[in-house]
């Protein structure tokens, strides 16, 4: 079975006031922590999947970053438009036969491995074909979709991403309970209140 890791970081961090993703954290940059933290999971699926990692940026410096980590490096031309164009070539980076896709946006760095692990196979089993996570007040990233969705994928606008596919296909949605301390991402340099994993 083949699984593509989509990491998203493209974002213009306005609430932050700076680039968040660089911003250094216990000595690394912000999305180096989540980067980190999705090779480790990549690894651990390995053992029953086929895995590829990409990660769509238009930053140089995480782009570079995923070269090292012999990820798939995507650069994102179209960054103004929202997170509907970090799906759409996060997709379009991965084989035809990609069975399922999993989106993580950069900015989850408390987000474990093991949790992100135990949340994809939880949706594939469910037979769902969406799968997101939730504290149980809402539903967010990451958010896994078999590969029947990648049509639709493709043609996504704006900056809702994978929500409006989520929103149109309620029964096909699977929702696994996370944490809200894992799920806490970074939006202001308030919300640096503890070190990564």
């Amino acid at each position: 079975m083949k699984l593509g890791i989509i990491m998203m970081a493209s974002g213009f961090s306005r609430r932050f006031g700076s680039n968040k993703l660089l911003y250094p954290i216990a000595g690394r940059p912000l999305f180096v922590h989540t980067l980190t933290n999705l090779r480790q999971l990549m690894e651990s699926l390995s053992r029953d999947f086929e895995t590829r990692l990409t990660v769509v940026s238009s930053y140089p410096e995480i782009l570079e970053r995923a070269v090292i980590e012999k990820a798939c490096a995507v650069n994102n031309p179209e960054s103004g438009e929202g997170i509907s164009a970090s799906v759409r070539l996060g997709v379009k980076s991965l084989p035809e036969d990609t069975d399922y896709y999993a989106f993580f946006v950069a900015d989850q760095p408390y987000l474990r491995p093991e949790t992100a692990e135990a949340f994809i196979k939880a949706s594939i089993k469910s037979g769902k074909g969406i799968g997101c996570v939730s504290d149980g007040e809402a539903a967010g990233n990451p958010v896994v979709f078999s590969g029947k969705y990648a049509p639709e994928l493709k043609k996504l606008s704006g900056d809702t991403g994978g929500k409006q596919i989520i929103r149109k296909y309620p029964l096909d949605t699977f929702i696994y309970r996370v944490d809200s301390g894992e799920l806490k991402d970074i939006d202001s340099p308030g919300d640096l209140g503890k070190p990564c994993i």
